[in-house]
């Protein structure tokens, strides 16, 4: 699965990358962006989806927030018994980014900050009802690209560890909108 969506992604960003002409703007500080995101979280996150919001610090670093809803890799019913998980994150992330003179389409970017990650549980059935969440709090690291579609939107890779007592890898894909 996570094979398919990084070929997926890079195949879609030669695709932008070598068929349109749009340029990418620098950005200005003060602007701000939204974005949504899908993508896929390892141990048991299953797929996510979400947004933020991010602004401008300088036309290199953006900071901002984000939420996505992770919805749990490894439900199962056995013998009447079923067990439902899934999970929320909140982020506040700053991303560097790394403009290419050569290609202003292209802007490569690390990504630091931190994260709360709520999961919970409930397994029903056979005369069980149970009910269980978490909550952690870590440190998020990673990278990506930007490629600058049009004017003021994009498309953006992204790859980000999400470290605490029971860390993941997410690996999503997002559409941002520059205003």
């Amino acid at each position: 699965m996570i094979k398919r969506t990084i070929l997926a992604t890079a195949a879609a960003a030669t695709l932008l990358f070598g068929a349109t002409s749009a340029r990418a703007e620098s950005l200005a500080p003060g602007q701000t962006e939204v974005a949504g995101f899908v993508g896929h979280v390892s141990d048991g996150g299953g797929a996510t989806f979400g947004g933020g919001v991010q602004f401008a610090v300088s036309s290199r670093l953006l900071v901002g927030g984000e939420f996505a809803y992770l919805t749990g890799g490894n439900d199962y019913q056995f013998m009447n018994v079923g067990l439902d998980s899934h999970g929320t994150a909140f982020d506040a992330n700053a991303r560097y980014l790394f403009p290419i003179a050569a290609n202003a389409k292209l802007t490569p970017y690390v990504l630091g900050g931190f994260g709360i990650l709520r999961a919970s549980v409930s397994v029903s059935g056979g005369g069980m009802n149970f009910d269980a969440s978490d909550s952690v709090f870590g440190v998020n690291l990673g990278g990506g690209a930007r490629f600058d579609v049009g004017d003021s939107w994009g498309l953006q890779p992204e790859l980000k560890w999400f470290i605490s007592d029971g860390s993941n890898v997410r690996i999503s894909g997002a559409i941002y909108y520059r205003f």
